[in-house]
């Protein structure tokens, strides 16, 4: 299940939820308790393994780029 980054309306505290998207309806702050939540859209990490890395570091190094020097 995603998590989802929400903001109150009334204590405008940032909290995340991890829901159903069917959910995102029925999220309440869990600070204050109230319905009036909007959603926020935040970016996102996606790190992948690259298959040119000898050693599966799994983050970006010169050495794991295109054309680097392995």
């Amino acid at each position: 299940m995603p998590y989802y980054d929400f903001q109150c309306n009334v204590c405008d505290r940032a909290f995340e939820v991890k829901c159903s998207w069917k959910d995102l309806e029925k999220v309440t702050c869990p600070h204050c308790e109230s319905t009036s939540v909007k959603r926020r859209y935040t970016n996102i990490s996606v790190l992948r393994q690259s298959p040119d890395c000898a050693d599966g570091c799994g983050t970006y190094t010169p050495s794991c780029a295109p054309g680097g020097s392995t």
